[in-house]
C-alpha cells in the first residue's frame, strides 16, 4: 500500500509526473507494489492477512499505473511541453550590424531573448549598447545576423527575369539572393532551401525557393550538412508575383509547436 501510494503521488504531481526519470521511478514502484499486492491478496484469501487493506493497495497501484501510462503517452507525443528532446542552454541571439556606430565606436548589438530550448553557442553579447527585441527583425543587405543554429549574411540581392536556365513566368519576377551561412551549432546540422522563403504579410502561404538547376554549383541545394564553424555561400532564387507590394526575403525561428517567435526579414529591392 505504501509503494502504491508513493507511485500514485508522483503520478498526480505534474511537475514530477512529466519528467522521464520520475515516470520510470513511478513505474518501478507500481510494478513492485502490484507484485506484493497480488501476493498479499492470495495470502489474505487464505486467512493470513487483511483483505481490505491489501485490495486497496492493489487498486491504488492500478490507478497509478493508468495515470503514469497517460503521462508517458503525453511525453512521447509532445516532448517539447516538458522541455525534452531539445538541447537546453539559455543563450541569446545576437544581431551585429557593423554599419551602425555608437558613441563608443563599437558595433550595435541587438539581443533577442531565447526560449529555453536554445543551444546556440554564439553568445558574444559584449556590447553595452544592447536592445531587447521581440518578434520580427527587419534587416538589410550586408549585415550579419545570428540565429540559434547559424550566422548568415545576405551579400547581395538582385531582381531579374532570368537566372541560368530559369526564366520567370509572365507577371513574375525572380529575386536572386546571395547568402553566406556559417554554422554556429556544436554538432553537424542540416541546412538548405527549406530554411528560406519569401512573403509580404498578405500571402496565405509562403513562397519557397526554386529547386536547384541540374549541375549548378551556385544555387543552394535543397539539403546539405555543415560542420561547426563551416561556411558556404549560395544563391537562393525565388520566383514571385511582380505585383507584391512589400516582398521580403525571410528566415524564421519556429518553436516546437510550429509558431514563429522571431523572424529575420530582408526587404526585396
Amino acid at each position: 500500500m505504501g509503494l502504491a501510494a508513493l507511485g500514485l503521488l508522483i503520478a498526480f504531481i505534474p511537475i514530477l509526473a512529466a519528467k522521464t526519470s520520475f515516470i520510470w521511478l513511478s513505474l518501478i514502484l507500481i510494478v513492485v507494489s502490484l507484485a506484493v499486492g497480488i501476493v498479499g491478496v492470495i495470502m489474505a484469501r487464505g486467512g493470513k492477512g487483511p483483505k481490505g487493506f491489501t485490495l486497496a493497495g492493489v487498486l491504488a497501484a492500478v490507478a497509478a499505473l493508468i495515470i503514469t501510462i497517460i503521462w508517458l503517452l503525453i511525453v512521447a507525443v509532445n516532448p517539447a511541453m516538458v522541455g525534452q528532446g531539445t538541447p537546453q542552454n539559455n543563450n541569446n541571439i545576437t544581431i551585429t550590424d557593423p554599419n551602425i556606430d555608437n558613441n563608443n565606436n563599437n558595433n550595435t548589438t541587438i539581443t533577442v531573448p531565447e526560449i529555453p530550448d536554445n543551444n546556440n553557442t554564439n553568445n558574444n553579447n559584449t556590447n553595452n549598447n544592447t536592445q531587447e527585441l521581440f518578434g520580427d527583425v527587419t534587416g538589410q543587405v550586408g549585415t550579419t545576423y545570428s540565429t540559434r543554429w547559424f550566422d548568415f549574411t545576405v551579400n547581395s540581392m538582385q531582381i531579374s527575369q532570368t537566372y541560368d536556365s530559369i526564366t520567370a513566368r509572365s507577371g513574375n519576377n525572380l529575386v536572386i539572393v546571395n547568402v553566406t551561412i556559417t554554422s554556429t551549432f556544436d554538432t553537424p546540422q542540416p541546412y538548405g532551401t527549406f530554411d528560406w522563403f519569401l512573403d509580404d504579410d498578405t500571402l496565405s502561404n509562403y513562397i519557397w525557393p526554386l529547386d536547384p538547376v541540374s549541375g549548378s554549383n551556385n544555387m543552394m541545394p535543397e539539403k546539405f550538412d555543415l560542420d561547426p564553424g563551416q561556411s558556404v555561400t549560395y544563391d537562393v532564387v525565388i520566383e514571385y508575383p511582380s505585383n507584391l507590394a512589400n516582398p521580403f526575403f525571410m528566415y524564421a525561428e519556429i518553436n516546437a509547436n510550429g509558431d514563429v517567435f522571431t523572424s529575420f526579414k530582408i526587404p526585396v529591392r
